[in-house]
């Protein structure tokens, strides 16, 4: 366990919003990240000798964990193939290049609802990013970027997994997710 002495609470509260992006970790909200407002720039301090030997023991398993979140994103993108007209968008793939699939992102029509929904049901999905440029320590360089907004309203990530729990849940996901976009066949699976 790795501990802050500081001189005041003060210092104390800000220690830990600077070591997480200026993000406080501990107020409750509906999504991981993109609610609250950042005041401050913060850093991602979290790494320590028992992390680091535990990504070095990590790269042995890389490969098979890495190969199992591409198995889960194709599922996905097989599971999602043109269901534009039903609210549901993919992302653009190339053909000179593989996604690792740390996150299936895609973008969605009535967010918000969808999230419920699959929260409903026990599936955890999440906006996961939001633009940097609306915390007030970045006011200063706030623009207008149409292409940023129209992609951050409607992003959504389903999670992908490794092992063969997460597998079942991402097989899953993909049933609750055309589930959501085909109202008239809701039922569970």
């Amino acid at each position: 366990m790795v501990e802050l002495i500081c001189r005041s609470e003060e210092d104390y509260k800000r220690g830990k919003l600077l070591r997480w992006y200026g993000i406080d970790r501990d107020v409750p909200r509906k999504d991981f990240r993109c609610e609250e407002d950042v005041l401050e720039f913060g850093y991602k301090f979290h790494m320590n000798d028992v992390a680091a030997s535990i990504g070095v023991a990590q790269l042995d398993h890389a490969a098979r964990i890495v190969g199992a979140h591409q198995k889960n994103g194709e599922t996905y993108r097989a599971a999602f193939a043109g269901r534009e007209e039903r609210g549901l968008e993919l992302l653009d793939y190339k053909d000179d290049r593989k996604s690792a699939f740390w996150l299936f992102t895609m973008l969605v029509d009535n967010r918000e609802e969808f999230m419920k929904f699959m929260a409903e049901r026990g599936i955890t999905v999440s906006q996961v990013h939001a633009r940097n440029d609306r915390h007030t320590v970045f006011r200063d360089f706030q623009t207008e970027l149409p292409g940023v907004d129209a992609f951050s309203t409607r992003q959504v990530n389903l999670p992908v997994g490794g092992g063969s729990r997460r597998i079942r849940s991402s097989t899953s996901s993909a049933r609750w997710t055309s589930s959501f976009l085909n109202p008239d066949e809701r039922r569970p699976y």
